[in-house]
């Protein structure tokens, strides 16, 4: 009888495990889905934000051009922008 027990309560572990075990994997495919839909949004918003350019003006002479980069704190430049790899999509290379 202690061996039955034994057992059953073996089984229910077991029966336990299997239940988490099928959940995490579900998990798992709802997380790369989702990774999946992101990185399609990000090329996407990559694609449209390639597509603008900051103007330049000539009417500003030399000395303000120099005097509103002095002031103006340094912005990364679009080369600085993520881009997605191929080979690892779920990466961003910098």
């Amino acid at each position: 009888e202690e061996q039955s027990t034994g057992m059953q309560q073996i089984n229910q572990a077991v029966s336990q495990l299997n239940a988490v075990t099928q959940q995490n994997a579900s998990a798992s495919e709802e997380l790369a889905a989702t990774a999946e839909q992101m990185n399609a949004q990000a090329q996407a918003l990559q694609e449209s934000m390639a597509e603008f350019k900051l103007a330049r003006t000539s009417q500003h002479t030399p000395q303000h051009t120099a005097r509103a980069a002095a002031r103006k704190p340094k912005t990364p430049d679009t080369n600085s922008l993520p881009i997605l790899t191929n080979a690892q999509p779920e990466f961003v290379r910098f």
